[in-house]
């Protein structure tokens, strides 16, 4: 799903427009003719791409927001595709660090993929305009007690 080069341009001169238009107004008064329509145009040409620029970087952080909420265990277990929102405060406050994986296990709930040292609990996709693959919480025991907790965003 790409942009080809002619929407970009025909996008930006259709934008032209009103912004030529708005200069236009601003300059109205005690300018020549020629240096009016100079001053416009040069003002145009540069205004149009920051514009373009910083609506498509609003439009990706739009599309990329996602609430850091507080860890709840009730809303983690309930609605296992949002829990990506729960994980930074999971982190952050160090909830799990130097529990035991039963203990884990029950604040977290029970989990299918595990070894000796790490498991993972699938915490859903978070909103990424490249986000194809599912984010995942990475807990590693060292000595049967959780040392690390990470996530891992493929």
């Amino acid at each position: 799903m790409g942009v080809d080069f002619l929407s970009v341009v025909i996008l930006l001169v259709i934008a032209a427009i009103p912004v030529f238009f708005f200069w236009r107004l601003v300059f109205r008064k005690n300018q020549s003719k020629a240096r009016k329509r100079i001053i416009t145009v040069l003002l145009t040409v540069v205004t149009i791409p920051i514009l373009y620029f910083l609506l498509i970087f609003g439009w990706v952080e739009t599309v990329q927001y996602y609430p850091n909420r507080d860890f709840d265990e009730n809303a983690w277990k309930a609605d296992s595709d949002r829990r990506y929102e729960y994980t930074h405060d999971l982190i952050k406050r160090k909830l799990l660090i130097g529990k035991t994986r039963a203990q884990v296990e029950y604040v977290l709930g029970k989990n299918s993929d595990t070894s000796q040292t790490e498991f993972y609990y699938y915490i859903g996709f978070r909103p990424e305009i490249t986000g194809i693959d599912p984010s995942t919480l990475i807990i590693n025991l060292r000595n049967g007690k959780v040392d690390t907790v990470i996530e891992y965003d493929k």
